[in-house]
């Protein structure tokens, strides 16, 4: 895969998770044909991709998977991947270089369609692609096979929960920990052994890069990721076996406080450390983590596990 971008504040991972596909798709033919070696990539432009889906959307509203009230405000926050599918046709050669149109981060009025040039540029395109099929798969095993199968990656899209703990607020010590006292104190769910509690929600992933299940998951939002491989074998934080490998747009590191003074952070890995290539010593050696010392940053291309 070429390396990962960001996101950053804006609802496009979408964009980000088709442009992944995509790019990575361009590399394996450039290579194949002897255009590119094995360390060459080009990166396409997720900014013009998604002012791209925006004008496509206003013309066939009928069509398009965004919110018409997003459609009419050019927000590109919303979408999946699957509006490649659906604009196949008018797409062909609206995959510019990054160079065109470079991503803006910030979701201001203007910002998210802003492409100066870009049907200049579309008009002398030499790039092009053509869509000959396009298969939504459920079932874990179908995903596997066709990962294997088709020998490149794929955009998933998954729900994402957050994480629901429970803090007891019935003692002294409790009652005076800041998340008791800024938090109103609700009955304990009945397997507790005490009466008040404080609910504390955190993010589904952690620092591990590893997104990972609970039995008090709550939907939060949803996310499009480019699936890029699997390991049954590997063992998470929480004792599972088993995920798959995500190229994710999100940053790596400590984001956020929420209404707790809690730090919400995340993390992720190179993929040689989640196919066990290379040892969690010698991936800490080579990307030490000041947030938390059995962690690490990403090493350029971060992937993060699915379990």
């Amino acid at each position: 895969m070429p390396p990962r971008k960001y996101q950053l504040s804006r609802g496009t991972c979408w964009d980000f998770g088709t442009i992944g596909v995509l790019e990575h798709l361009y590399r394996i033919q450039g290579i194949s044909t002897g255009m590119f070696d094995n360390s060459s990539f080009t990166q396409f432009s997720e900014q013009a991709f998604g002012a791209s889906i925006i004008l496509l959307c206003q013309a066939n509203i009928q069509k398009c998977l965004l919110p018409a009230d997003r459609v009419a405000f050019n927000s590109t926050e919303g979408g999946e991947a699957i509006l490649l599918n659906t604009f196949s046709k008018e797409l062909k050669s609206s995959i510019l270089p990054i160079s065109i149109c470079p991503y803006i981060p910030s979701p201001q009025p203007g910002n998210e369609t802003f492409c100066p040039g870009m049907n200049a540029a579309i008009s002398t395109n030499p790039i092009s692609f053509t869509l000959d099929s396009f298969t939504t798969l459920y079932d874990i095993s179908h995903i596997k096979s066709s990962l294997i199968a088709s020998g490149h990656s794929m955009p998933f899209t998954t729900a994402v929960h957050t994480v629901s703990y429970y803090g007891r607020c019935d003692d002294d010590y409790f009652r005076n920990n800041t998340m008791c006292s800024l938090s109103p104190c609700i009955p304990c769910p009945d397997y507790f052994n005490f009466k008040c509690c404080v609910k504390i929600t955190a993010p589904m992933y952690n620092m591990n890069g590893e997104f990972r299940k609970h039995h008090t998951l709550e939907l939060e939002a949803g996310h499009v990721m480019v699936l890029v491989g699997f390991n049954d074998e590997y063992q998470t934080e929480d004792g599972m076996k088993g995920g798959f490998i995500m190229r994710n747009s999100w940053r790596d590191g400590v984001y956020s406080l929420d209404e707790f003074g809690e730090r919400k952070a995340r993390g992720s890995h190179s993929i040689a450390y989640f196919m066990q290539k290379i040892s969690p010593s010698n991936e800490r050696a080579i990307c030490p983590n000041s947030n938390n010392p059995r962690n690490w940053y990403t090493c350029g291309s971060g992937f993060i596990l699915m379990t």
